[in-house]
């Protein structure tokens, strides 16, 4: 670049047509870089730049990359007109322009705000004149052709473009995260590591240890799984909230079973005890749709949902196959490593599968999103209703039986010895995959790869 710039330095009136590229993003194949084309007053080619960037990856810090390269390499008083096709680029750079009060207070929040700095200063500091135009992207416009393929060229070189920012930018402190610059809204930034953090303290729970190979192999949908756990009854009534209770507990596995119960406490509930309305197996949270007393009441439940589910899909689409929605492992009870079944969807963990099918029907993923969310809100009412409800009334029978009273049930647990366990869902010898570490390495992931922290939850480097 220096030599470049002694190249440049004769030239009053510079040209130049830059492009970034971006490839692979949240993958070990991720490249990124710039390249441009510098020509004189009359169009003709003086020199060329290409090379590749890091951290923070998007195609827009290709193109700010690239700009930065660029007034860097111009002379001091010069005059420059950048020809792009990133309009964010020039929209960023017109607020450095014409700033006002709004946009200086905003400064720290936007997205790569240590480069823009770094652009800033060198523009006022070298009095520059520097206009962006844009030009149309794919239009056959040679000059933006060619320095697309520098582009491309430089995100496979092994030049790095990207100077030392921390250094070059006026800000005086810039706060990092294993010593990367944040380049972000810092506040932002702190409140996703702590989600990472806390979602990797959820997924280390031994309830939900049967989720981390789900995880990993990117069966589970988390966007979908938190649009549907949001997606309670609104308002404060009793039984929105009571749903929103049940909701929660099913998530959770802490809806008060016959095991559960148990365990809680075993001075009231014998260790022995079965399932009172079977009497053949243990009142787990699976045995609540397995129970042999409810078969054709769950099978109705299922025809019930299916029918709702695939009204709407055909309504919205006549011609849908639902051939693959049908066949989905969400209406079977079962466990497993290699895909979600109805036991984790009853209790709102959504398939990735299911999200895949039924986004190709509606081709809209809010639609989607609304759809499943739909879908599981009725599944819980119908647990309520025609599960739950008879249920707790055959416990009282139960409880009267073995002379358990409500204040008995009010009353602090006799006993210190809560030796009894609760049975762990699911397939046994379920192993953590995380570290204590884990939520730092995605969220330095997601600095190094791009997007957020979630999409490397799923184990990006397993």
């Amino acid at each position: 670049m220096a030599c470049i710039a002694d190249t440049l330095a004769t030239y009053r009136i510079l040209n130049f047509y830059s492009d970034g590229s971006l490839s692979g993003p949240t993958s070990f194949d991720l490249k990124m870089g710039y390249g441009w084309n510098c020509y004189d007053m009359d169009f003709k080619l003086i020199t060329s730049f290409k090379a590749s960037t890091q951290y923070w990856p998007s195609s827009t810090r290709a193109e700010l990359s690239a700009l930065l390269s660029i007034i860097m390499v111009v002379p001091i008083n010069s005059t420059v007109h950048v020809y792009t096709d990133s309009q964010s680029l020039i929209q960023g750079f017109n607020n450095i322009k014409q700033p006002n009060n709004t946009s200086r207070r905003l400064y720290l929040k936007k997205q790569n705000y240590v480069m823009w700095s770094c652009i800033e200063n060198i523009y006022k500091t070298h009095n520059l004149s520097v206009t962006l135009h844009k030009v149309q992207a794919h239009a056959e416009d040679i000059y933006n052709n060619m320095a697309d393929t520098l582009a491309k060229q430089g995100a496979n070189s092994d030049i790095k473009g990207c100077p030392d920012l921390v250094n070059l930018s006026p800000i005086k402190f810039i706060p990092k995260f294993f010593s990367l610059p944040i380049e972000t809204n810092i506040k932002k930034f702190i409140n996703d590591v702590f989600q990472a953090k806390q979602f990797q303290t959820l997924l280390s729970l031994n309830r939900f240890k049967i989720l981390n190979q789900l995880n990993v192999d990117r069966n589970i949908s988390w966007k979908a799984t938190w649009h549907v756990y949001s997606s309670s009854s609104k308002g404060t009534s009793f039984v929105s909230s009571y749903r929103k209770s049940i909701k929660t507990k099913l998530f959770f596995d802490e809806l008060p079973t016959l095991e559960a119960m148990k365990h809680r406490r075993p001075d009231l509930y014998p260790a022995s005890a079965l399932c009172f309305c079977c009497n053949t197996e243990l009142e787990t949270l699976d045995h609540m749709w397995t129970c042999p007393s409810r078969k054709i009441c769950v099978n109705n439940l299922i025809l019930k949902v299916q029918a709702s589910l695939f009204s709407k899909l055909i309504a919205m689409n006549a011609n849908a196959n639902l051939t693959d929605i049908k066949n989905n492992p969400v209406w079977s009870w079962q466990h497993s490593n290699q895909f979600v079944g109805g036991f984790l969807f009853t209790r709102g963990i959504v398939p990735s599968s299911l999200v895949s099918q039924i986004s190709l029907i509606t081709s809209n993923q809010e639609l989607t999103l609304g759809l499943i969310a739909q879908l599981h809100n009725q599944i819980m009412e119908l647990f309520i209703s025609e599960i739950w409800i008879p249920r707790n009334e055959k416990l009282k029978t139960f409880e009267d039986s073995l002379d358990i009273t409500p204040e008995q049930k009010k009353q602090s647990c006799s006993t210190t010895n809560l030796s009894y366990l609760k049975p762990i869902l699911g397939p046994q010898l379920q192993f953590s995959l995380l570290k204590k570490w884990s939520y730092m390495k995605w969220m330095y992931n997601s600095i190094v790869f791009g997007y957020t922290w979630s999409d490397f939850c799923i184990s990006l480097n397993k």
